[in-house]
């Protein structure tokens, strides 16, 4: 049987993330938004992007 080889790597992304965050709550619930002011990938190796995410929390 063949053997399946696996690519194990950081795919260039950054090791430090930093950036903002907001949230905001009623009772047990909130919603919050973060963005990264960094870019998501290594200068030169990736498309430029900064990570964002939201949601909620209970």
């Amino acid at each position: 049987m063949g053997r399946k080889s696996h690519y194990h790597d950081n795919y260039y992304l950054n090791n430090v993330r930093y950036g903002l965050r907001a949230q905001i709550g009623f009772r047990d619930t909130d919603i919050f938004f973060n963005y990264d002011l960094n870019g998501l990938f290594i200068d030169g190796k990736g498309p430029k992007l900064n990570a964002f995410s939201f949601g909620i929390t209970l």
